[in-house]
């Protein structure tokens, strides 16, 4: 086996390698490493002599492709204790394609708060690979902050390319003078589509302010007045009311040479952006012309940047560390030794086809002892956060007991646990909803066979996902007022998640109608449109928890608005309700499904616009409900709830005036 072969076999490990031992000859990881140092130093040579020549690109781009191999490798074993301060070292790299791998890297490795400077500014980065890979760093981080990156742009931006984007747009069509050092966004750029641009500043907003205003001959406006003087542009201006995003937005207007009763032809905005932390500004054409940039620059321009000073490489780090968790035999076959890695990067799965194919092979008692073995086996790798954990005790005879410990990867901390009373019996669920944020994790097994002297430890990384919903509709148009019916799914299941109506673009605790789902993970309910005609969106929340939006689909409010006759407002009755009265309630049933609909005949309420019916729990106290409506001041009537999604026994009660203090009356249904 070559130096170059063992290089390649310990940079191929994948996730799931955490029990492997250490690599059975040393001298081959000293003699990878050493391979490596000389193609850098190689590299260096070339480049260094002949900076702008063929030689000195490949040369270069054997180099790179190999460090950057081994930092995509290490985010695939998530083992963040061993590589992660390796993976960050990267981010820094004046090569574009180790920017990349480091970012996609660190992304599987639970980036934190500490990481967000770094991530944020690679979101500015002129290559779209590296701000692609940031993008999904940020978006997986812990860090509310980095999070922003993915509520300003919530579809991955894309972009594959590792030289550097070209001009964005041309200066001179623009209609204004930039300011000095103004910095595009290049994140923004799919918006160059629909007449959009995007920068950063260094200067103060009033002074940017001022040097638009002057241009323009026009006082600047705030967001809200703007929207209102010009309402057709008020969609296009939505987007910079979101609070999270943007703040203390100021507009100035600029019209055209034949501005005589046209609305503006370009807004220039200026604000402050919370995602990058300093001056923002934008230039938005109402008229949603297209601005995509000029063509590339030249292949022998892009050759240049290409054939710039390599960086300081350390290869070496990753691949210690790698070969380390590899366990390769030099002299073993090349099939052999990419099947075994597979293989271990699996937890052991396929370990018989190893030895079908290779019965007497260079790793054939590493497989036998895989097959026999005692196994930790999870349903799932890649968890969301909502949902259960679900392992399995294989190899391990009837009557073993012991425990399943769920824990942070890299600080041991405790999340959850759950009891095996026999392994034999079958998969064990560990519930983590709730407790859990996205990051990498550890399922511990600790249990001790029958006849055995000593328990059993095993272990399984895993990793918890940020969990999205999915709303669905028939169409996108609505008349004002309309029935929307929302499809929905993916959601929690807390008696708490509800889905809503919000102007598009407006914060997430910003709401019109809202309805809760019931408990229900999926299903339909109902919304009315805004009355109003504009864009709007529909939104899902976890646990009445607004600070994670898990889903949004932009719907439009279009038409003139239906003349309802304005119905008398009613008048609540004089003075309080007697202690003893009591309200009658009828259900169409007394079993329902999961989620289904309760309808309810109520007669005997107070009639004040408070009274209102819920579902609860049979014998909870009077202050706790799941579902409820209020009657709306009608002393009888029907409406309807929406059943609890588990199964058990429940109550429809019905309370005056918002008090609780005293239960008007109740009837018990069941949840099967």
């Amino acid at each position: 086996m070559t130096a170059m072969r063992a290089v390649l076999c310990g940079l191929a490990v994948a996730a799931g390698l955490a029990g492997a031992g250490p690599a059975q000859d040393l001298d081959v990881e000293a003699e990878a490493a050493a391979m490596l140092a000389l193609v850098a130093d190689e590299a260096r040579q070339v480049c260094a002599d002949a900076p702008q020549s063929g030689a000195c690109g490949l040369a270069r781009g054997r180099a790179v492709a190999i460090v950057a191999n081994a930092i995509a490798e290490a985010g695939q074993t998530r083992d963040r204790g061993a590589f992660i301060e390796l993976v960050r070292a990267y981010l820094a790299s004046e090569a574009p394609e180790l920017r990349s791998a480091a970012a996609y890297a660190l992304a599987k490795m639970a980036p934190d708060r500490t990481d967000t400077p770094r991530l944020v500014g690679l979101l500015r980065d002129r290559v779209s690979a590296v701000r692609d890979g940031a993008w999904a760093a940020a978006a997986a981080s812990s860090d509310p902050q980095a999070r922003l990156a993915a509520d300003r742009f919530p579809e991955r931006p894309g972009g594959a390319s590792l030289s550097p984007d070209p001009a964005p747009f041309d200066p001179a069509t623009l209609g204004l003078t930039l300011p000095e050092a103004a910095e595009y966004a290049w994140l923004s750029a799919a918006a160059r589509k629909q007449g959009e641009l995007q920068f950063l500043s260094d200067a103060r907003p009033e002074t940017l302010v001022a040097g638009f205003a002057a241009q323009a001959g026009q006082d600047a406006l705030t967001l809200d007045a703007a929207r209102t003087a010009w309402p057709e542009a008020a969609a296009t201006l939505a987007g910079y009311s979101r609070a999270p995003l943007f703040a203390s937005v100021q507009v100035v207007p600029v019209f055209g040479a034949d501005a005589a009763d046209k609305p503006p032809e370009l807004f220039a905005l200026v604000y402050l952006d919370r995602l990058f932390g300093g001056t923002g500004f934008a230039l938005v054409y109402p008229d949603g012309r297209n601005l995509l940039p000029k063509p590339a620059p030249p292949a022998a321009e892009i050759a240049t940047e290409i054939a710039a000073a390599l960086p300081p490489l350390d290869p070496q780090a990753f691949d210690a560390a790698l070969l380390a968790k590899a366990a390769v035999q030099p002299a073993a076959p090349a099939e052999e030794t990419d099947l075994i890695l597979a293989i271990r990067a699996a937890g052991g799965v396929g370990a018989q086809d190893y030895l079908d194919l290779f019965p007497d092979g260079a790793y054939a008692a590493d497989a036998r002892a895989m097959v026999a073995g005692p196994r930790l086996e999870l349903e799932a790798t890649r968890i969301a956060e909502t949902a259960p954990v679900t392992a399995r005790l294989v190899n391990l005879p009837a009557g073993t007991t012991g425990r399943l410990t769920v824990q942070d990867a890299s600080t041991g901390g405790f999340i959850a646990s759950a009891w095996v009373d026999d392994a034999a019996k079958g998969p064990v669920t560990i519930d983590i909803a709730g407790r859990a944020v996205p990051g990498v994790y550890q399922v511990r097994a600790e249990v001790q066979p029958p006849e055995a002297a000593d328990p059993v430890v095993l272990w399984h990384d895993f990793s918890v996902e940020l969990a999205l919903a999915t709303l669905r509709v028939d169409k996108t148009v609505f008349a004002p007022g309309e029935t929307i019916q929302v499809h929905f799914s993916g959601l929690s299941g807390s008696d708490q998640d509800y889905v809503c109506t919000a102007a598009a673009g407006a914060s997430n605790a910003h709401y019109l109608a809202y309805s809760y789902a019931g408990g229900a993970r999926e299903g339909t309910l109902t919304l009315a449109a805004p009355s109003t005609p504009g864009a709007y969106e529909l939104r899902a929340f976890f646990d009445e928890d607004e600070t994670v939006l898990r889903a949004s689909l932009p719907i439009t409010v279009a038409g003139t608005p239906a003349v309802t006759p304005v119905p008398e407002t009613p008048v609540p009755p004089a003075g309080g309700p007697a202690d003893s009265a009591r309200a009658t309630l009828v259900l169409d049933q007394t079993t329902y499904a999961p989620g289904a609909t309760i309808t309810v005949t109520y007669s005997g309420m107070f009639g004040d616009a408070s009274d209102y019916l819920c579902t609860t729990e049979a014998g909870s106290s009077n202050g706790r409900y799941l579902t409820y409506k209020y009657t709306e001041a009608a002393r009888q009537g029907t409406l309807t709830l929406v059943a609890p999604a588990a199964p058990g026994a429940y109550e429809v009660r019905a309370f005056f005036r918002e008090d609780e203090a005293i239960l008007r009356g109740s009837v018990p249904f069941t949840v099967e």
